[in-house]
């Protein structure tokens, strides 16, 4: 299992400062190594300063003005409030019908192109427009799809290009799957009243640049049992029955939000960043110019992520609560995305290039064109400051 260890040196600064000055950076030094000690490693996950809030450095405290705009479990709160769904003792209420559903929309009017959401189109745009791109894998020959997932050609050939057949897209750089390896663990145990999937999806760039799904598998097969017999899992396809079709997209898109949230979100986004930020404040002097030049990158991210484990990941916490699955499987999830996770997967440019895609694409802004961006304009700056 991966853990990250970061240690940052304390680097002397080559300068003719006075004796003074280097005694205050050796004392500075001193005190962040004190404040910064109680770190916990739980196995399997991202090492974090193992205090409470109140005790963090001050550096590290949220403003006072800014506090309240990360309070996740308000904004919920706030949320349920206005769209009618909380009872008078505070809870959530409960929902008799789907006629209760209806009533919301009429609350809340939908915005132009709401709909939009039950198109294929809309389905492969959603997936491009954050970062669930950086999880398709390109599809090089049939036998490359996963065990259990043998799609039927045949069925595909009216949504593929004319006179083009599976293996000739595959060989084209046009066929692309995801898989959620993450959520498997919710596919193998069993809750009252609710199901999870894991999705296998099969995706398909389209002459005009629209990536569409050609085949959904809602979770992947099990293993044989001892007497060998193999349990069926169902693939759906884009010619299905419409509302069946639908049905299908809607349960992949709500496990790939799940894992946005989770794995995305939550652990790429935040908790994998911790490790790094305490290394560098425990370590770094702030009068190094290294100091300087990440500081801005690691402002708040011990205090977003003690509220991210207070508020989201707690064994009551949002994401329980919201997504319906206990904490044990929460932190599993957490685990096996951890394990797969590598410092290369940062750089989108390079993480583009594997997958060559974009170049099949049309322009889509969002996610898709801003990583890169992004990460040119801080390469460029750190490049230039290291020169």
């Amino acid at each position: 299992m991966q853990q990250t260890r970061v240690c940052v040196c304390a680097a002397s600064l080559a300068s003719k400062d006075p004796p003074s000055a280097a005694a205050q950076r050796q004392e500075e030094l001193r005190r962040r190594k004190e404040e910064y000690k109680r770190v916990s490693f739980e196995e399997g996950l991202p090492s974090h300063l193992d205090l409470p809030y109140d005790l963090f450095p001050g550096e590290q405290r949220w403003p006072e003005s800014d506090r309240s705009a990360h309070d996740f479990l308000s904004r919920q709160t706030k949320m349920l409030n206005q769209l009618g769904l909380l009872s008078s003792t505070g809870s959530v209420a409960a929902v008799a019908s789907f006629d209760s559903y209806a009533q919301l929309s009429v609350a809340q009017p939908l915005a132009e192109g709401t709909h939009d959401w039950m198109t294929d189109a809309e389905f492969g745009r959603s997936i491009l427009s954050g970062p669930l791109v950086r999880t398709l894998q390109r599809m090089k020959a049939p036998e490359k799809l996963p065990r259990g997932f043998a799609v039927d050609a045949d069925r595909l050939l009216k949504r593929l290009r004319a006179g083009r057949d599976l293996v000739l897209e595959m060989r084209a750089n046009r066929i692309y799957l995801i898989e959620c390896p993450e959520l498997d663990v919710l596919t193998r145990k069993e809750y009252k009243h609710q199901h999870f999937c894991a999705p296998r999806i099969l995706l398909y760039i389209c002459a005009n640049g629209d990536l569409v799904p050609l085949a959904i598998q809602l979770m992947p097969p099990r293993e044989p049992d001892p007497s060998g017999h193999v349990e069926l899992v169902p693939i759906f396809y884009a010619d299905d029955p419409e509302a069946e079709w639908l049905s299908v997209k809607t349960f992949a898109r709500s496990a790939l939000l799940l894992r946005h949230e989770v794995v995305s979100r939550v652990l790429h986004g935040h908790l994998v960043l911790e490790p790094v930020a305490i290394g560098f404040f425990r370590m770094m002097s702030s009068a190094h110019p290294v100091h300087k030049l990440l500081r801005p990158h690691l402002n708040h991210v011990l205090a977003a992520n003690a509220a991210i484990r207070e508020q989201l990941l707690a064994r009551d916490g949002l994401y329980s609560n919201l997504f319906g699955f206990s904490h044990d499987s929460l932190r599993e999830i957490l685990r096996t995305a951890y394990a797969s996770w590598r410092w290369e997967h940062c750089n989108p440019l390079d993480d583009y290039k594997s997958r060559k895609m974009l170049w099949e694409v049309k322009d889509l802004g969002g996610y898709v064109d801003d990583a890169p961006r992004l990460w040119q304009i801080v390469d460029a700056r750190l490049r230039r400051c290291k020169s």
